[in-house]
C-alpha cells in the first residue's frame, strides 16, 4: 500500500499505482477536503505545508503529490549537507558549537521548508509579498526558505578559524549549490515545469528565498537552450547559475 493513502481511500482496480488514482472520488473529478487534509498532514512532518482552499481537479492533486514528494527528497539532501557542513565548521568554534547543535536538534531547525499553495491562495502571498507575477490557471506556487540560522543568522560568523561564531553563509551557499543540482533535475524527472518568479535578490526572512510556478506537462524554453527552467521576470534576471 502506498505510505500516503489511507485503507478508505484506496479504490481495487488494477493497475493504478499512483496516490492521485486512489485520492478521489470516482463518481467526482474533484478532490474532497478529507483526502487533502490527510496529505498536509503527512507531509507537515517534513516541513512541506500545502496551502489549498480552493476546489481542485484530480490532475491538480497529481501536480500537488508530485511537488511535494521532489520536495521531500530535497529535504532530506539538504539536512545531510546541512550537518556534514556544520562539522567542517565545528571543530573551528566549540563549544560554542556543541550548545548550538543542541539548540537546533532540539527545536528541529535543520530542514529548508517549502510552501505549495494553489493558484487563488498564491496570488494574495504574491501581492501581499509585492512580486509583480499572475499565475496560470492550474498552477501552484512553490515557496522555498532556508532553515532559521541559515535564513537570519546567514550574516555572523567567520570562515576564520579561531572565529567565535559560526560562518552560517558557507553553510548557506553550500545548502544553495545542492539545492540548485537538485531541484530542475528531480522536478523534470516528475514530468514537471518549474519557472522561477522572483528577481536576484528579492527575498523576504522569514518567508521566502525561492519562489516558483509550477506546472504540469509544459516545458518552457529558457532563453540559453534550457528545457527546464525559465525565468518569467526581467531577462536581467535570468541564469540558471545565478543563485542569488
Amino acid at each position: 500500500m502506498n505510505r500516503y493513502l489511507p485503507e478508505r481511500y484506496l479504490r481495487k482496480e488494477q493497475g493504478m499505482r499512483n496516490p492521485a488514482d486512489y485520492l478521489y472520488d470516482p463518481a467526482e473529478d474533484t478532490v474532497e477536503d478529507a483526502q487533502l487534509n490527510f496529505l498536509r498532514e503527512e507531509f507537515a512532518q517534513k516541513t512541506i505545508a500545502i496551502h489549498v482552499k480552493q476546489e481542485i481537479s484530480r490532475e491538480q492533486l497529481r501536480l500537488i503529490i508530485a511537488t511535494a514528494e521532489a520536495c521531500e527528497k530535497i529535504s532530506a539532501k539538504l539536512q545531510e549537507v546541512f550537518w556534514k557542513e556544520f562539522e567542517i565548521l565545528e571543530a573551528t568554534v566549540r563549544p560554542a558549537a556543541e550548545k548550538m547543535k543542541t539548540y537546533i536538534k532540539e527545536n528541529n531547525l535543520d530542514r529548508c521548508a517549502f510552501e505549495i499553495f494553489s493558484q487563488k491562495e498564491a496570488q494574495v502571498k504574491l501581492n501581499e509579498w509585492e512580486v509583480n507575477q499572475t499565475i496560470e490557471p492550474g498552477a501552484f506556487v512553490l515557496v522555498f526558505r532556508f532553515p532559521k540560522p541559515l535564513d537570519e543568522w546567514w550574516w555572523k560568523g567567520s570562515a576564520n578559524v579561531g572565529g567565535t561564531a559560526i560562518a552560517w553563509h558557507t553553510i548557506r551557499n553550500k545548502i544553495k549549490e545542492i539545492f540548485f543540482a537538485q531541484i530542475y533535475h528531480l522536478f523534470q524527472n516528475a514530468n514537471l515545469s518549474i519557472a522561477r518568479i522572483n528577481d536576484t535578490e528579492q527575498h523576504k526572512v522569514g518567508e521566502y528565498y525561492y519562489l516558483y510556478e509550477v506546472m504540469s506537462k509544459l516545458k518552457p524554453v529558457h532563453p540559453q537552450g534550457s528545457d527546464v527552467e525559465i525565468y518569467r521576470k526581467p531577462p536581467s534576471a535570468w541564469g540558471g547559475a545565478d543563485w542569488s
